[in-house]
């Protein structure tokens, strides 16, 4: 009996010693602003990080509206907004159009014959554009020769011009400048357009294009909004 409480003693000292003996793993490792050491390691709150929580993200939290981004602390906004979280719209002014450019036009008429020397010729268009604001002309630009139909044509002559209202139903028509009868200019193709329906965002270039026209133009339409 004596031997057997003897050796109960033994083992309760070896397991208590090999318990003592252990490394604990959080012993040396100091982690701050409430985290919480786990296996070595610090498990920091929500907006802290780094080996000992010491770090805090500003942004943390912080929502920032219209697609602006958090930096710093506070929120960067973009064009045309303001705000804590750039959640104030700023009112228009008005618009600059700064430049004009033709992406894509057809090759042919609705008909399918070619543009100039209508109704038998044979060469490229010499296109110049028109821009109207509620009917009355605000632009007409210089002209290319022979313009291809996927190529690119860049117009900023005599721009910038001011728009006054975005509320102003916006014309701009394409023209061959000697494709019609008699050897004048030839209206080609156009769209109407509101400013008021690309405010949000405030994008530029605005991209007139619509997939479901026969002659399927694109024109970036480059603008400066005036707050």
């Amino acid at each position: 009996m004596k031997n057997s409480i003897q050796t109960l003693i033994l083992l309760a000292f070896i397991a208590v010693c090999f318990t003592s003996c252990e490394e604990n793993p959080c012993e040396d490792v100091f982690c701050l602003n409430g985290g919480d050491c786990f296996e070595g390691e610090c498990k920091c709150p929500s907006g802290y990080s780094g080996k000992n929580c010491d770090y805090y993200d500003e942004c943390h939290g912080l929502q920032c509206e219209n697609n602006g981004f958090c930096s710093n602390g506070s929120c960067i906004c973009p064009t045309g907004y303001n705000g804590i979280h750039c959640q104030n719209q700023l009112t228009i002014k008005r618009v600059e159009l700064t430049k004009l450019e033709l992406i894509n036009f057809p090759q042919y008429t609705e008909s399918g014959v070619n543009w100039d020397g209508y109704p038998e010729g044979h060469e490229l268009p010499d296109i110049f554009l028109r821009v109207y604001q509620d009917n009355n002309l605000l632009l007409t630009t210089n002209y290319y020769n022979n313009c291809h139909p996927s190529g690119t044509y860049v117009y900023d002559d005599d721009l910038p011009t001011s728009i006054s209202s975005i509320n102003s139903n916006m014309r701009i028509e394409l023209w061959d400048m000697n494709g019609g009868l008699l050897g004048g200019p030839r209206l080609m193709c156009g769209y109407y357009f509101y400013l008021s329906n690309y405010k949000n965002g405030f994008p530029s270039p605005i991209e007139l294009y619509n997939s479901n026209t026969w002659h399927q133009t694109k024109i970036h339409f480059h603008v400066n909004w005036i707050f």
